[in-house]
């Protein structure tokens, strides 16, 4: 005999929500759109980053490189950035 477990209540909380279509944001704003001051922050991290990596022995590859200029340059955000590529 198997034990009957309760039916958990529903409300609008736990129920999913449709979430609105957003239009996509052209790359070109995007990239317009960052500051020279938070270009400049982005590039301080990378270089920290970078020069860390090689003082515990590890080397930049190209492609990583590449995918930090993205970053500077305001094409991808943290996240997408964190993620890699």
């Amino acid at each position: 005999m198997s034990a009957k477990l309760p039916q958990q209540a529903t409300s609008p909380q736990n129920e999913l929500m449709p979430r609105p279509v957003l239009p996509a944001t052209p790359m070109s704003e995007i990239v317009s759109s960052l500051s020279p001051e938070e270009r400049r922050k982005r590039e301080d991290a990378v270089r920290f980053a970078n020069a860390s990596m090689r003082l515990s022995g590890f080397t930049v590859s190209p492609e990583a490189q590449a995918h930090s200029d993205r970053f500077i340059a305001g094409e991808i955000d943290l996240a997408e950035f964190l993620q890699g590529r």
